[in-house]
């Protein structure tokens, strides 16, 4: 499991292998969004922020990110911070990545103010997960 984000802090929250595989997905890939308890109610769901166009289009964003990476890696300037441990999943993200073995979702986190998972009236925790389409 890793984060590829550039410094900047642009790129995906988290990328998990799944085991045991096959069948697939081999990967999972989760855009990660947060929502203040103060923005809902007791009784309501919380939406959070949206995913944007290159996060629904989660195998053309992992593909970009991994190379970026993989290129400031070469160059010295490892703009995604990449230790020996995240370039390995990352050459083995680059190798294995296809369409058919890759799934990605949004996950919205609803927080209180001293960031611990909230709940209200009718959740006891907010963890609301969303398939991101692939088009």
């Amino acid at each position: 499991m890793i984060a590829l984000q550039n410094k900047k802090g642009q790129g995906i929250d988290l990328i998990c292998k799944i085991e045991p595989t096959p069948p697939p997905p081999d990967w999972v890939t989760f855009e990660i969004k947060t929502v203040m308890k103060d923005k809902f109610g007791a009784n309501t769901t919380p939406t959070g922020g949206k995913a944007s166009e290159i996060q629904k289009s989660y195998f053309e964003n992992i593909n970009k990110h991994s190379l970026l990476a993989k290129e400031s890696f070469y160059q010295g300037s490892n703009e995604y911070s990449l230790g020996k441990k995240e370039r390995k999943i990352l050459l083995n993200i680059l190798e294995s990545c296809e369409e058919k073995n890759l799934v990605g979702f949004k996950l919205t986190v609803g927080i209180d103010n001293k960031f611990n998972v909230s709940n209200n009236n009718k959740y006891n925790q907010f963890y609301i997960i969303e398939n991101l389409k692939n088009d």
